[in-house]
């Protein structure tokens, strides 16, 4: 009887073999089917006593569900790969042919709007004798609001100067490539930018006074297909004791780094 009832368990092992091997040879792995039975075989086999303790069998099952899940992981990892590389490629192609864009800084116009006289700080005003007035940025005064001098840019600065500067690093961040007039190619962008605002100013508080800064500009992008305008505006704002010209460069040092936070966003 012993021996019949191991021979029925045996058929039954092998039958259990038969099916799980199609399914790992259907679904999981292609692995031969012969050999993938053989293993099943020997492993339950070895010792036909197993079958007769089941905390035995729970962990062989256990083992045997372990290798299937291993087994898919695998091979979804294994499909999926190529087809991952292949996009990966196809992204960083595109990037390079976007950063090859090229823009050529066409003109930087002063179109600032001077006033005469004004008690708002931050309205630009210039004495009419003024001669250098790429280089104004501001207007002195006391402590009653009277003006007492001009703030100008150092010798070899100027509003447009400053500004085209600015513009080319902006224009390199956003992904394109500065080009001079020789490098002007049939998709090159041309851009024509006015400077409407460049402008500094103090106001006085009980124990420091804010030096502000606030810079506008107009800028025309165009090529053979499009023309596009687009308005960029930064502004600074630093606290200082005293109200020295480099407090009121370091305020227009803070409103171009703005300046060129709008191009950014205003490009993409």
């Amino acid at each position: 009887m012993d021996f019949l009832h191991i021979m029925l368990k045996y058929i039954r092992l092998n039958n259990i073999c038969d099916e799980i091997a199609v399914f790992f040879t259907t679904f999981i792995v292609p692995v031969p089917y012969t050999q993938i039975k053989l293993c099943l075989n020997l492993m339950f086999s070895r010792k036909l006593s197993v079958f007769g303790n089941m905390w035995l069998m729970k962990k062989v099952f256990t083992g045997l569900m372990l290798i299937i899940s291993s087994c898919i992981l695998l091979s979804s990892c294994t499909v999926s790969a190529p087809s991952a590389t292949k996009d990966n490629a196809t992204v960083v192609q595109e990037e390079k042919t976007f950063s090859e864009k090229s823009i050529y800084i066409s003109s930087v116009v002063d179109s600032r709007k001077f006033q005469k006289k004004a008690d708002d700080r931050s309205v630009q005003v210039i004495a009419d004798d003024e001669k250098d007035i790429d280089r104004v940025i501001g207007l002195k005064r006391n402590t009653l609001g009277m003006a007492i001098g001009t703030i100008h840019l150092h010798e070899n600065q100027s509003v447009t100067g400053i500004t085209k500067e600015a513009l080319i690093k902006g224009f390199k961040n956003s992904g394109y490539k500065f080009v001079d007039k020789k490098g002007i190619s049939p998709d090159t962008v041309i851009a024509e930018v006015k400077v409407v605002k460049f402008w500094t100013w103090h106001t006085p508080g009980v124990w420091d006074i804010d030096i502000n800064a606030e810079i506008e500009a107009v800028i025309t992008l165009k090529n053979q297909s499009a023309e596009n305008k687009i308005q960029i505006k930064g502004s600074g704002k630093t606290k200082k004791n005293i109200g020295t010209e480099e407090a009121y460069h370091d305020a227009i040092a803070i409103a171009r780094d703005a300046l060129l936070k709008d191009l950014k966003k205003k490009l993409h």
